[in-house]
């Protein structure tokens, strides 16, 4: 993904959106580090967010982050938003 920068890519529309919809393991792996480092930090309520109101064309990265993200803040004894987390896609 030669036009995402890191550092920008972690929490800007766009280019989180191109990380986590056309990305592969390596673009994920600091998306990754930095929700378990932080679980209520900017990167892991912008990946929350947009994971919760992007409609992604292939959701199944979407669905695996917005799950991440809450069980991280469940297992820091942080506060999980009271929202419905959809089924898992079938194709998972």
């Amino acid at each position: 993904m030669r036009h995402v920068e890191e550092d920008e890519s972690l929490v800007h529309g766009e280019a989180l959106v191109a990380r986590l919809e056309r990305g592969s393991l390596s673009d994920w792996a600091p998306l990754v580090r930095a929700v378990a480092a932080d679980p209520a930090g900017p990167v892991a309520v912008a990946v929350l967010d947009l994971c919760r109101t992007y409609p992604f064309e292939v959701p199944a990265p979407a669905y695996l982050f917005q799950q991440l993200v809450l069980d991280l803040r469940q297992a820091a004894g942080l506060p999980v938003p009271a929202f419905q987390v959809p089924p898992e896609p079938a194709y998972i």
